[in-house]
């Protein structure tokens, strides 16, 4: 998310106005829900009041292995994840964006 706010991807445009992630207990409670589903599918009870466009980010892990930490199946996750990036462009991007009224697009 830095990288790209930054403009430290030389594919995609520095971000003229992407704002700080932050936690979200109710849109945590709704992934939780999904997750507890145990279907690796986006569902479509995942906006709130809040954050009426909230997306979704589903990956799954399968393994017989016993001695898998939770913290490198979460690096392997999160890495593919930041990997499908090449599969985004400016173009992609801006199709995909609808600013709201009060916003300026540079």
């Amino acid at each position: 998310r830095n990288k790209v706010a930054k403009g430290e991807l030389d594919w995609l445009p520095k971000a003229a106005n992407m704002v700080a992630m932050s936690w979200d207990d109710d849109l945590a409670y709704l992934a939780e829900l999904n997750s507890n589903q145990c279907a690796a599918n986006h569902d479509k009870c995942r906006n709130t009041k809040k954050y009426p466009d909230s997306g979704q980010n589903i990956d799954t892990m399968i393994t017989n292995a016993t001695s898998v930490k939770t913290e490198d199946a979460i690096r392997d996750l999160v890495q593919g994840w930041w990997d499908e990036r090449h599969e985004a462009n400016a173009k992609m991007v801006k199709k995909m964006y609808k600013p709201s009224p009060n916003v300026k697009v540079l």
